[in-house]
């Protein structure tokens, strides 16, 4: 009757140590579906900062050419502004000395028409 007794006991322990067994495979076996899981937003984090990097870097350099344009863009309205400034400086000096021309002439004039009278 012990014996039955031990071996009932021993019986019901090992239901018990693999029902455990079991339990714990199972959670094994989550967590490593879990970790694949994780492995695989790992991976594609990875590969969406790299596509960012990618990303920034071509717009710095998209900036640094809009720079360089943007420089090259103000020279030349400088270079403009100053060209009209040069041209009506010679516009305004052709203007004084044709008034100083037509001045001179309008007393020429003037001295003629005293002489011939």
């Amino acid at each position: 009757m012990l014996f039955q007794d031990n071996r009932i006991t021993i019986s019901k322990k090992q239901k018990e140590f693999e029902e455990v067994i079991h339990n714990k495979d199972k959670e094994i076996s989550r967590l490593r579906d879990h970790q694949e899981k994780l492995l695989e937003q790992v991976k594609k984090a990875k590969a969406t900062e790299k596509e960012l990097k990618k990303r920034l870097l071509e717009q710095e350099e998209e900036n640094l050419r809009l720079k360089g344009l943007n420089q090259t863009l103000s020279e030349q309205i400088k270079s403009l502004k100053d060209d009209e400034a040069t041209k009506n400086k010679v516009n305004n000096s052709e203007k004084d000395e044709l008034v100083r021309l037509r001045n001179h002439n309008q007393t020429l004039l003037t001295q003629i028409k005293k002489t011939l009278k």
